[in-house]
């Protein structure tokens, strides 16, 4: 069994390089950077979940009610499962840095859900 690592601060950044296996848990913070499809399997995040470099996730994860989507990357992306629509947290997401998000698929925020984009997205 692993612990919950809830601690406001804590930040945990998983950035290998190629595929890699975050621990199935619930954390505050977590940054999943470098390349490569990262499995989150069971992964929940109550604060900010920040997908940087060319990390791609292998499934949605579980927000938290205040949580937030991060894209802060110089590269070019392609949204995946990590942006769940409707997006219900009251984080929002967030689109930061210099890399162009392009949707998946269309996207909805429930009433009152913050879309902060720093940079263009493509439809």
């Amino acid at each position: 069994m692993h612990p919950t690592i809830l601690i406001p601060e804590a930040l945990l950044i998983f950035n290998a390089t190629g595929v890699q296996s975050v621990i199935a848990q619930t954390y505050s913070n977590l940054t999943l950077s470098g390349s490569g499809v990262k499995t989150i399997t069971g992964v929940s995040v109550n604060g900010i979940l920040s997908i940087e470099g060319t990390a791609a996730v292998s499934t949605a994860p579980t927000y938290g009610a205040g949580a937030t989507l991060q894209y802060n990357t110089a590269s070019d992306l392609t949204a995946g499962a990590e942006w769940i629509t409707p997006f219900v947290a009251t984080g929002g997401v967030v689109i930061s840095n210099t890399g162009e998000i392009t949707l998946n698929a269309p996207k909805t925020f429930n009433a009152g859900k913050q879309f902060n984009c720093q940079r263009w997205v493509k439809p």
